[in-house]
């Protein structure tokens, strides 16, 4: 049994040494070719001709974003010549064009809570991956799409949050009280979340206070001001059935194939 778990312990770390591969392939390939703009535009161009095919697609190429951007939205990486830091700073120089279509996005309405919540994480992990590029601390830009994100949260708490289950309450406050800190607005928001987040239970408390501290796909992405979000959610403990796993150790890094390109 003991072979059997170290053995699926390397095969998660293989995976997700190739995973971090193909989204280093993609990012470079969207700086090389120039095609992030271009999509960005023609997401625009549907969504102004079919508004909500075009808020289907823009939500998309949010996500899609979010999911490359990931890696380098935290100072943790720690790798200067990834491709996806040149791909964070062709994000930040349309960060104009990408608040439009997240406005665009907004306007056709959501249907169902999940789709919502997914576009509120993914753009809470834009966020932050521009804080990072611009250097400046968070809310102290004022492009489109910061702008954009802090409408977005102000709409989702006046909107009742749009859910119904508690468990969705929780991820959804979750989320939105990560976008609101990585664009500097929990301050103004906090009295509005900590309303809907008295209403949880202790479990979907400890539940938010995980997606908010884990550092894998399944968290949330927060900038250093994310302190004061985790004490509107309380310090009790995370109960046993919601902890999450101790991450394992990773085994000692192979060399991957751009390293031996490079040498």
């Amino acid at each position: 049994m003991a072979l059997k778990d170290e053995l699926l312990e390397g095969d998660i770390h293989e995976q997700n040494r190739s995973l971090h591969f193909y989204l280093e392939v993609l990012g470079a390939a969207m700086v090389e070719t120039g095609v992030l703009e271009s999509a960005v535009d023609a997401a625009l161009a549907r969504s102004s001709h079919f508004p909500k095919e075009g808020a289907a697609t823009g939500s998309k190429l949010i996500q899609f974003l979010a999911s490359l951007l990931a890696q380098v939205a935290t100072p943790l990486h720690d790798d200067p010549q990834s491709p996806l830091l040149k791909l964070r700073a062709d994000v930040h120089r349309i960060a104009d064009k990408l608040g439009r279509l997240l406005e665009a996005v907004a306007a056709q309405g959501f249907d169902h809570p999940m789709n919502l919540r997914e576009l509120v994480a993914s753009c809470a992990c834009l966020a932050a991956a521009l804080v990072l590029q611009s250097g400046m601390s968070e809310g102290c830009s004022d492009d489109h799409f910061t702008l954009s994100c802090r409408l977005l949260v102000t709409s989702c708490c006046d909107a009742d949050l749009g859910c119904t289950e508690a468990s969705d309450r929780a991820a959804m406050l979750a989320a939105l009280g990560a976008l609101a800190s990585n664009v500097g607005d929990l301050e103004y928001i906090s009295p509005r979340l900590s309303e809907h987040i008295s209403r949880l239970s202790a479990d979907d408390l400890a539940r938010a206070r995980m997606r908010l501290t884990r550092h894998d796909r399944h968290g949330l992405v927060l900038t250093a001001a994310g302190d004061s979000l985790l004490a509107l959610f309380g310090t009790a403990p995370v109960p046993q059935e919601v902890a999450p796993h101790a991450a394992p150790k990773s085994p000692p890094a192979k060399p991957g194939l751009r390293d031996i390109v490079q040498n």
